[in-house]
């Protein structure tokens, strides 16, 4: 698979994304680059059992694709159009990230709730009834529709990154992998 098939399609999207408020750096990345990233992150997953299984689905999403962009964004950068993260039982749903504040002042109300930060909750009639289950941390993959909306592009998708992958792209991208207002994220999409 070619991550840099088509140089000029790419920096024409690479010219969109970092136009986007908060979008600090775009970069490309090849192929040996995102198989560091895959392995970095089953690595993490692995180093993480102590709380149960890390399982990065949009990371796996994201390596499937023709192209693949590492994008660095400050705090300004939008929030996802949906959950980046949510914990598993077996299928049954146990935690998960809440992005409404209606939701979130609903389930604050509520005594079967555990909230873990200002956005993350833990139910605890469903933990209850999964207990014998391993849990799992699912980060999954996650649209991104600023480049869903382009002609030259398709089967867009991000993802979240572990620290660790996050401190690689940062120094890929000659960043501070330590400066706690930058994040990063994988895009990935196929050509039209």
């Amino acid at each position: 698979m070619s991550y840099l098939s088509t140089p000029k399609a790419i920096g024409e999207v690479v010219s969109d994304l970092i136009r986007l408020k908060g979008v600090i750096a775009v970069q490309p990345l090849g192929h040996g680059e995102v198989e560091t990233i895959t392995e970095l992150e089953m690595r993490d997953n692995r180093e993480s059992r102590a709380v149960g299984n890390v399982e990065n689905e949009g990371v796996l999403e994201v390596a499937r694709r023709q192209i693949v962009l590492a994008l660095a964004h400050g705090p300004e950068f939008r929030h996802p159009p949906c959950p980046i993260l949510f914990w598993k039982m077996g299928d049954q749903i146990v935690g998960e990230e809440i992005l409404t504040r209606d939701r979130l002042e609903e389930l604050r109300r509520r005594k079967d709730t555990i909230f873990l930060g200002e956005r993350m909750v833990l139910y605890r009639d469903r933990m209850k009834q999964a207990a014998s289950q391993i849990l799992r941390c699912i980060y999954p993959p996650v649209p991104f529709p600023e480049l869903e909306k382009q002609n030259r592009v398709r089967d867009v998708v991000s993802a979240t990154v572990s620290i660790t992958a996050d401190g690689f792209l940062k120094e890929k991208m000659n960043l501070d992998r330590s400066d706690p207002k930058i994040g990063t994220i994988l895009i990935g999409f196929n050509e039209k």
